[in-house]
């Protein structure tokens, strides 16, 4: 009987895999790593009308999610933080958490005011090791310098990082979705 026990174990935890999530970064400390030379960071909390949520979804292809929605997020409210030079907003950071198809990711992505570009981002957390690779820092500089007039498509500009296709095609998603936030929200 215990051995049935065991070997019943060890079947299951070879199904299922290894479940873990990972924290790299709190919010704190990404905000505070993300504006390292800004004199002062603001954030503000806003809520996307029904009119910019249909536009949002309809430029992200119909959607608001990549894959899923994650648990408890509300598609409607979003903070952001501003890092402060010169008494102005110099650049934009958001929080953006996806569900990929073994949990979730979660990044930070920065976007310079001035040029609407990507100036920046970092992985927060990630659910599985496959998606660890996505924190590399070469691969997340292909990013930098985008914004919303590049495909932002694995394969044409971007990279997708081998053995996490589906979490790298997120990340573009991601990506995008910030860069429409800034657009809509802070034209």
């Amino acid at each position: 009987m215990l051995k049935r026990i065991l070997l019943s174990s060890l079947v299951c935890s070879l199904l299922v895999g290894p479940a873990f999530a990972v924290d790299l970064l709190t919010q704190e400390d990404a905000v505070k790593r993300m504006f390292l030379t800004a004199e002062k960071v603001e954030s503000e909390t806003k809520t996307l009308t029904p009119a910019q949520l249909g536009t949002l979804s309809s430029k992200l292809g119909g959607k608001l999610y990549s894959i899923k929605k994650p648990a408890g997020a509300n598609e409607a409210q979003y903070t952001f933080y501003f890092g402060m030079k010169g008494g102005k907003r110099a650049s934009m950071a958001i929080i953006e958490e996806q569900e990929d198809k073994w949990g979730p990711l979660q990044f930070i992505i920065v976007i310079d005011l001035a040029t609407k570009k990507v100036e920046n981002m970092a992985m927060m957390k990630y659910m599985d090791g496959r998606a660890r690779t996505l924190s590399n820092r070469t691969f997340l500089k292909s990013f930098f310098g985008k914004g919303l007039s590049d495909p932002l498509t694995i394969g044409k500009d971007i990279d997708g990082v081998s053995g996490a296709t589906v979490s790298s095609e997120m990340l573009c998603f991601m990506v995008k979705k910030g860069l429409l936030l800034r657009d809509i929200l802070y034209p």
